[in-house]
């Protein structure tokens, strides 16, 4: 009998101090782009096309940081 009550004290102070669980997270990766302008633009629709063929989410898997060289 204090061997079952034993072990069910065992079980109860190892559940009890296990870590909890964490939510996983997933990463949201920042692309960073640089242009020079002008016809370059259309470089950004390639590379958004080829993201999503291999099925990534703009805003929940990457985020796309374009900078035109002059500034805008």
């Amino acid at each position: 009998m204090s061997g079952k009550i034993f072990l069910w004290l065992l079980a109860t102070v190892l559940l009890t101090t296990a870590p909890p669980a964490e939510a996983q997270q997933t990463e949201v990766y920042r692309v960073g782009v640089i242009l020079h302008g002008g016809p370059y633009y259309d470089a950004i629709n390639g590379l958004r096309n080829g993201l999503k063929e291999l099925r990534l989410t703009e805003g929940k898997h990457y985020v796309l940081e374009i900078r035109d060289a002059k500034g805008i």
